[in-house]
């Protein structure tokens, strides 16, 4: 071997090694400015906004931190309306010859909660997921954002196949989020922190509100569970994939109380995507199911189609069929939803990966036996 050769490889070696220190480093120096800010009383507020090629959606929320263990968000805007408001006694009624609104032009309604915010928490719950699963690296040392410095990290997955890129705006001083960018094949997201706030007077007053209304929040709450608990309270075992996409885990196993059979909702994460999994026992076809079902009809292709102009369905619901059973498969804002019926059970399928990903998921789960 020549010594040319031999030096191109000793330097090849060394740049690699160095690569990969200063990678190590990054993710170092990231999770330990993110801990920092998680350590720190403070309280702002968050606006999200996120949009598609047709959509738009904002929303605030009130978000709080107090060490050691008080973090949550409440919406602010758009206002909450009141479910239970007094009734006038008065009904409204048409006019003749005025056009009924099409029940096909009803906007989908949205919920702020079912969007998944990048925090602190989620970074520092899954850090070994996600140092396996995405590149981390310092973009730029010194940037202003929300007149305060700080540092932006881009977080890019290793999957060549997955197309979410992450950035990432910490204070420098304190490691606070103070902006966090989503950009999909489909959709974009942007949320960043406003009207920032170290005051411990001020703090209080908000945790004290906060309470008052969880007191009269009447939501059950979520139980999690190990999976004998789940399988116990079904009656029956977990019916899980074949496989799934690589580098997802099982987070949690949420058991939820249903109407006329338990549920139970698996959280698959691979540190930064979430991919949600309900399951609960078949129950016989109402009227009304057998009606919906009987509306659908066949497009040119044989896939079932669902009608966009009957009972104000929407043309981006459809019906395919994977590995011989019929899908109902849904687009929303910020993900696909597939739902389908094996052996008695009823399957939804929640998640924002590529739809190539999405219809592999499903076929694990029909193919297991």
């Amino acid at each position: 071997m020549s010594k040319i050769k031999l030096n191109l490889i000793i330097i090849s070696c060394l740049l690699i090694q160095a690569t990969y220190s200063m990678a190590v480093t990054d993710e170092s120096q990231f999770f330990d400015l993110v801990s920092r800010g998680n350590q720190m009383d403070w309280i702002g507020k968050r606006l999200t906004v996120g949009w598609t090629k047709d959509r738009c959606i904002a929303f605030e929320s009130m978000v709080i931190n107090k060490v050691p263990d008080i973090r949550y968000s409440r919406l602010v805007l758009p206002y909450r309306k009141e479910a239970n408001r007094p009734q006038t006694g008065k009904r409204s009624h048409r006019r003749r010859g005025e056009r009924k609104e099409q029940p096909g032009r009803q906007k989908e309604p949205f919920d702020p909660r079912s969007i998944k915010i990048v925090t602190a928490d989620i970074l520092l719950q899954h850090q070994k997921l996600i140092r396996d699963n995405y590149q981390l690296q310092l973009v730029e040392e010194n940037e202003t954002i929300c007149w305060r410095d700080s540092k932006l990290w881009s977080i890019k997955p290793r999957n060549p196949n997955r197309n979410r890129l992450f950035k990432v705006w910490i204070d420098s001083e304190t490691g606070i989020l103070l902006r966090v960018e989503i950009k999909g094949q489909r959709n974009q997201w942007l949320s960043f922190l406003t009207q920032i706030q170290f005051d411990p007077q001020s703090i209080l007053e908000e945790i004290t509100q906060f309470k008052a209304l969880e007191a009269g929040d009447k939501k059950q709450e979520s139980r999690f569970v190990s999976r004998s608990e789940a399988e116990k309270a079904l009656k029956r075992e977990l019916i899980l994939p074949e496989r799934f996409p690589s580098g997802f885990k099982i987070s949690q196993i949420e058991l939820m109380d249903l109407s006329p059979t338990p549920a139970a909702h698996i959280r698959y994460t691979d540190g930064l995507e979430t991919i949600s999994v309900f399951q609960n026992q078949g129950r016989r076809l109402s009227r009304r199911d057998r009606r919906d079902r009987d509306l659908d009809s066949h497009d040119k292709d044989g896939n079932t189609v669902v009608p966009d102009k009957k009972r104000g369905r929407r043309n981006n619901i459809r019906k395919e069929k994977i590995s011989d059973v019929q899908v109902t498969i849904m687009d929303r804002t910020d993900v696909h939803i597939y739902r389908w019926t094996r052996d008695s059970v009823n399957f939804t399928l929640i998640g924002s990966l590529p739809e190539s990903e999405m219809a592999q998921i499903v076929e694990s789960f029909i193919n297991n036996p």
